[in-house]
């Protein structure tokens, strides 16, 4: 038997979705949300996961991340995300900064 049927789960969901909006920084601080606001099909537990951006330019499929969704505000049903540069600026400012020894 394979794993989908010994725990009757399939352990990869795809759902298909857009960003909509991003919040300021004092109002995404303020709420304890991801500033950007997306679309897709989430549940608890996909907090991590990432959100992909699929595109067909002139016969090339081009795959990359956007965010990594890490909330919902259940005032409004909205779906938040940290967006790809936040991240980045972190990773950079991170591995720029003396508290990481090269």
């Amino acid at each position: 038997k394979n794993k989908r049927n010994m725990n009757r789960f399939n352990p990869f969901h795809v759902s298909q979705g857009k960003l909509m909006k991003r919040l300021s920084v004092a109002e995404a601080k303020a709420k304890g949300l991801g500033r950007q606001i997306h679309s897709a099909w989430t549940y608890w537990g996909h907090s991590g996961c990432p959100l992909v951006s699929v595109r067909n330019i002139g016969g090339q499929i081009s795959i990359c991340i956007v965010g990594i969704h890490n909330s919902w505000d259940d005032r409004n049903g909205n779906r938040h995300c940290v967006p790809v540069d936040e991240i980045l600026h972190f990773v950079h400012s991170t591995f720029n900064s003396n508290r990481v020894k090269k």
